[in-house]
């Protein structure tokens, strides 16, 4: 399955210490909720590194900037990375999640508008590096505020699957090749009616009744006609049904 979401992390080189300290988390997050993960270490050599760092931070929808005083400073974070995030951002092409790594200076920043994480409770706002012995939860904080704000991209990402897979069993019947599509059907409601047996139960039934009708409407084209009509009318409610079924969101 290709990942729902790409991810792309930004950070100052002088940082990498917070940086690999937070991938485990990231790769965690990456397993559970579908998201591909990018960061500068990922490129190859002989890699253009300007044009790959362009290129993917482009195509991401989700841009993590880890911020510190050291990334405040550097040009490239703020005025090659951080900009282009914000646009997107401002443009609703892309989710921006600014996390303090390090402690900084109250100021006017760019991203001060954007929630920024962790959240301390009612301490509000505090630094990863400031958490001392519970960094770790100060690092599942920023995971839990990540995945709170993918889940609008996640949803939409499945109902797009929900309706190319619907238009797939839709084309197997009109192409009058119901075995696949009763299939297919079967697959789909396991997959995507998590919560709705009485799906799952139906798209069985319906498997089971075609097979058994059919062939005792092999002999006679009238009613081979006749229960591939009802048979669709099947397929196309099970779908529906289906469609209508809220999708699950990604336990927090």
């Amino acid at each position: 399955m290709e990942p729902a979401v790409k991810l792309f992390l930004s950070y100052s080189h002088k940082d990498k210490e917070r940086k690999d300290e937070f991938l485990p988390y990231l790769q965690l997050l990456s397993k559970e909720c579908n998201v591909s993960i990018w960061v500068d270490t990922m490129i190859n050599g002989g890699d253009d590194w300007d044009k790959s760092i362009v290129k993917n931070l482009e195509t991401s929808q989700v841009i993590v900037l880890l911020i510190s005083p050291d990334f405040m400073l550097s040009q490239f974070c703020t005025t090659r990375e951080m900009s282009v995030a914000l646009d997107k951002h401002r443009n609703h092409q892309a989710i921006v999640l600014p996390i303090l790594v390090r402690p900084l200076a109250e100021g006017k920043y760019e991203f001060n508008s954007i929630q920024t994480l962790p959240q301390a409770d009612a301490a509000g706002l505090r630094a990863v590096s400031t958490w001392g012995e519970k960094r770790d939860e100060a690092w599942l904080r920023v995971v839990e505020g990540i995945k709170l704000a993918i889940q609008p991209i996640l949803q939409d990402c499945q109902r797009y699957d929900i309706d190319a897979r619907a238009q797939i069993i839709f084309t197997h019947v009109e192409q009058d090749n119901i075995t696949q599509a009763l299939k297919d059907l079967m697959d789909f409601c396991e997959q995507f009616a998590v919560d709705n047996d009485e799906c799952i139960d139906e798209a069985m039934a319906c498997k089971m009744n075609y097979e058994s009708l059919k062939r005792q409407a092999e002999a006679d084209i009238e009613q081979k006609e006749q229960l591939r009509h009802q048979t669709l009318k099947r397929v196309l409610k099970l779908i529906r049904n289906v469609r209508k079924t809220p999708v699950p969101q990604q336990a927090a």
